[in-house]
């Protein structure tokens, strides 16, 4: 039989490594929101409503599961 101890611990360090994950995935958004509008700033003057979060969801998701699919390979450079 499992002791207690090590089910409290276990549980305790998944809980840990979950939150951890989902700090990293925000921090992560936060820096890529910073530069994504900057750059499109840079590339086209003004940022629409909407684009950089649109920009940051497309970021987040794995690329097999994106509607619509990807235009380009996986490392070509946009046109």
């Amino acid at each position: 039989m499992i002791r207690p101890e090590i089910t409290t611990a276990m549980s305790t360090g998944m809980i840990v490594v979950l939150w951890g994950g989902i700090a990293l995935c925000v921090i992560d958004s936060l820096v890529l929101r910073r530069s994504l509008r900057a750059k499109l700033t840079e590339r086209f003057g003004s940022v629409g409503q909407g684009l950089v979060g649109y920009g940051i969801m497309r970021a987040i998701q794995i690329r097999r599961f994106r509607l619509p699919k990807p235009q380009i390979k996986h490392g070509e450079a946009p046109r």
